[in-house]
Formats: C-alpha cells, structure tokens, sequence
C-alpha cells in the first residue's frame, strides 16, 4: 500500500471510528445538535464530515414528518401527567446570574453552577389546588451562608417580587399578583411568575393550549394562552418546545435494532419509529405586546423523589435540573443547576410570606410596578 493510501485510509478509519462513537451528535447536522454537543471529539467529527460531505449513515434517531405526529391530547397527557406527580417542589441549587444593561454589555456575573462550586440557593414551590393558579415560589439565593437575595410568588399576600441584597446591587420590586401582565405593569429583572412554566412542571390546560410543529428543534410547539389581566384580551403567553424525536427501532433494510422493541408508527421509507417522551427543552416567553422576553432552555432531566404524597406510580417524576434563561432585551442571564429534589413537605406556610419575610433594611427600598391600577394588599401592621 502506497504512503498516500495508507494515510487516506487512517483517515477515513478515524472518521469511521468518531461517527460509531458520536452518532447522536452526527444525527440531525443542524445548529440545535451541534450547539448542544459538548464532546470534542464528536465536534472534531461533524466539522470534518461536514468540510469533505459524502452520504449519511443510518441513523438512531430522526426528526418525523409532522404527519406522523402524536395528537395534541396525547402530548398534553403526557406532560400533564409527570407535572401533577410534583405537587411541590425542595431542591438545593446552584445559581450564577449575569447582569447587563444591554445584550452588548460584558456584565457583571455572581455565583457558579461549576461542579466544583458549593450549592448557593434552594428551591421551594407548592401548587394551589387549582392546577392553573400560580404556586408559591421562592429561590432562595445564598452567599456565605447568608440570604442575600429571593425571587418568589406569595400568594398569601397576593405578590410577585424580587430583592437582592448584594454589594451595591440593593433592590426590592413586587407587583400585585392577580394583576401580573396587565397593561401599565413595569417588569421585574427576574420575572418569578415566569419560572414555574421555565421548569416544566405547571400542567398545561386544553383549552388554553394549541400544538404546531418545529425542526429546529425537532418539537412540539405548544402555544399557551391566557387572558390579560385588566383588559380580558386573549394573549400568547409563551411557546413550549416539547421533544418531538423518534428513534429507529426498524431501519429501512427491515432490521430490528431491538427484537422485544415495538414501534409507534412507520415513515415513508418504511423505518419503525418510537416516539422519545415529550419532555420540555426550550420555552419561549412573550411580553403583553408581543415582545419576546425570554427563553429558557432545558435538559438533564432527573428523578423527583416521592415523599409525604400518595403516589402509586413505577417510575418517580422527572424535572429539568440544567436550566439556562436569557433575558433578551437586556441580554441577562441565569443558569440554575439542581440536585436533591424532593416533594417532601419541608416548608410552613409561612415561610412563602413576602412583608413577612423581607429583611428591614431593604423595607424603604420597596417599590411596586403596577401601582397605577390600585392598592396591593396592606402590609402587616407590624411591618410598617
């Protein structure tokens, strides 16, 4: 064998031997699988298959034909039935949080979500009886073992607030909770009312909910809509991107890739496909204009464990533990990392109050952002 054929040929048993090992990643070759491909030599792989071209291999999973997509009542069934599983929610975290003035800006960046950094927040949320309420929510932000910040729906006191009390960054805003969204309503930085959807465990509503189909990602668009508060205008809320993949189980020669594995439908070139769980891995939220506002990205989904519910199910419930938001017009950014979750009844009622609970110090900071529509509910007497 001559230099040059040997060399071609080591080459072509090297891409050979990156593609067995990175299938997944080589699957859809688009901007989606790439961004979120973290192994280096997966990467190494796609940028030379893509430089030299050639013909695809079989692969794993595909992105079905909308045709052979799951009604929109199966999917809502699905999601449903995971997020009813949570009626709350205890889970440590580790937060890291960028603040920009504009998207240009480099920002100033507090915490980390690194695996060597120790947990620096909790999370605490526990649903109302009725499944679209808003639940009561706090993340709860700690440095040094100190509180230094919460973002959190009370709905006891019938607010959304957030307040930070870091170095010089010293700040309290709330708004009136049954009117969140309405016309005139300043906005919050870290918007509490949005986080629930962001991770993945409020049930959606049918009558409230529409399903179109997207690519890129490969997903069940779900289109959630609600009334606006104040003026009863019907308004997109936010786009939930629920995983619409398939995996081959028969590929197009008719070989099985599983034998005791059975597919959910057939594709025009005759491959068995099963339809992966529709889990939620991006939400798209909108302003009352139309605005896009934020976008939370999420994945590693992992175990709830099951405790002080009755619960009969095989399999415990899943949530989200790697979320990424990004607010747009600032450029803002938070990535929420979590671990330990449990339904374990940990927190008193009490323990959601917002007056009650915000630090003295930062009470004369306090500052509302729909006062135009009315009073919030009065302060307790002694927090005056």
């Amino acid at each position: 064998m001559k230099p040059s054929q040997r060399i071609l040929w080591l080459v072509e048993h090297l891409l050979h031997q990156l593609v067995t090992q990175c299938s997944r990643c080589y699957t859809a070759l688009n901007v989606y699988t790439v961004r979120t491909c973290r192994n280096s030599l997966c990467s190494l792989a796609l940028v030379i298959l893509l430089a030299v071209g050639g013909c695809s291999p079989e692969t794993d999973n595909v992105c079905p034909d909308p045709k052979l997509a799951a009604p929109i009542g199966q999917v809502i069934q699905y999601h449903n039935a995971n997020a009813n599983r949570i009626p709350r929610l205890w889970s440590y975290a580790k937060v890291a949080l960028t603040f920009r003035e504009k998207p240009s800006d480099l920002g100033v960046t507090w915490g980390s979500t690194s695996p060597l950094a120790e947990t620096n927040a909790r999370v605490f949320l526990t649903k109302q009886d009725e499944p679209q309420a808003p639940p009561n929510l706090i993340l709860q932000i700690k440095e040094a073992g100190q509180e230094v910040g919460r973002v959190g729906i009370s709905t006891h006191d019938n607010v959304y607030y957030m307040w930070l009390n870091l170095g010089e960054k010293r700040q309290v805003l709330y708004g009136q909770l049954d009117l969140a969204g309405c016309p005139t309503a300043g906005d919050i930085p870290i918007d509490p009312t949005q986080l629930p959807a962001a991770l993945g465990i409020m049930p959606l509503s049918p009558d409230r909910t529409f399903q179109t189909y997207s690519t890129d990602p490969c997903a069940y668009v779900m289109g959630v809509t609600d009334r606006q508060p104040v003026t009863g205008r019907l308004l997109l809320k936010r786009d939930m991107y629920l995983d619409r993949r398939a995996d081959v189980i028969r590929n197009k020669k008719g070989t099985l890739k599983d034998p005791r594995a059975n597919w959910d439908v057939v594709d025009a070139d005759g491959r068995g496909l099963r339809y992966r769980p529709p889990r939620l891995m991006l939400t798209d939220i909108y302003a009352p204009d139309g605005r896009l506002v934020l976008t939370a990205r999420t994945s590693d989904y992992k175990p709830v464990e099951l405790a002080d519910v009755k619960d009969s199910g095989e399999t415990p419930p899943v949530i989200p533990t790697d979320i990424h938001l990004t607010w747009h017009e600032t450029g803002s950014e938070m990535h929420i990392g979590l671990s330990g979750m449990t339904t374990a009844d940990k927190l008193v009622p009490e323990a959601y109050y917002f007056w009650d609970r915000l630090p003295a110090a930062l009470r004369p900071l306090a500052r509302r952002i729909d006062a135009p529509f009315g009073p919030a509910r009065k302060k307790p007497t002694n927090q005056q």
